[in-house]
């Protein structure tokens, strides 16, 4: 009898031990799986910001170039009307143009440095440096730089046929992402 007893305890501990060893198991590859499926979220958060960061870059040149397409015309619009000194439709060019989504200001700033034009009317016959605006009113060609992420600064020069007129400058407020 005392024989079948400890043969019933062996028995038992056996099950508790293969017990024990299936919850071992079964934990083990719970917690393996939930470090797999952790990595695999951080993974795909860092390609979806880096996707994003793309985007956002795309976005930024590609309004980039918009905007040294329509700043073109502009200039040889405002060239004209220089020419004629007709102040009525140049301000009327500039203040339809800044309706326009996205458009935050336009300026017209004259050879000597003089805001001659602008949609912002404070600015107006003011000094160009009086509106703390970093651009260079001093180059032959287009710039176009992406100030922050959001921010697009636009300057071009104004040439008349024999010297500068001035220069245009116009501020571009890129639409930002959602966070979708």
């Amino acid at each position: 009898m005392s024989s079948n007893k400890s043969h019933t305890k062996n028995s038992n501990k056996g099950i508790y031990i293969s017990i024990i060893v299936v919850l071992t198991v079964i934990a083990g590859i719970w917690i393996w799986k939930d470090i797999q499926l952790n990595n695999l979220k951080n993974e795909s958060e860092s390609q979806a910001l880096e996707m994003k960061q793309q985007f956002k870059q795309q976005i930024l040149e590609t309004q980039s170039q918009d905007l040294r397409s329509i700043i073109k015309p502009l200039v040889w619009a405002v060239r004209s009307e220089m020419l004629k000194t007709n102040s009525t439709d140049l301000n009327f060019y500039i203040n339809e143009l800044v309706k326009e989504k996205g458009f935050q200001f336009i300026l017209i700033v004259d050879d000597k440095n003089l805001v001659l034009s602008s949609t912002n009317k404070k600015w107006e016959g003011n000094p160009f440096e009086a509106t703390g605006i970093a651009a260079d009113l001093t180059t032959d060609s287009t710039i176009v730089k992406t100030v922050n992420d959001n921010l697009i600064l636009a300057s071009a020069p104004i040439m008349g046929f024999n010297k500068r007129l001035g220069t245009v400058v116009i501020s571009f407020n890129v639409t930002p992402l959602t966070n979708n």
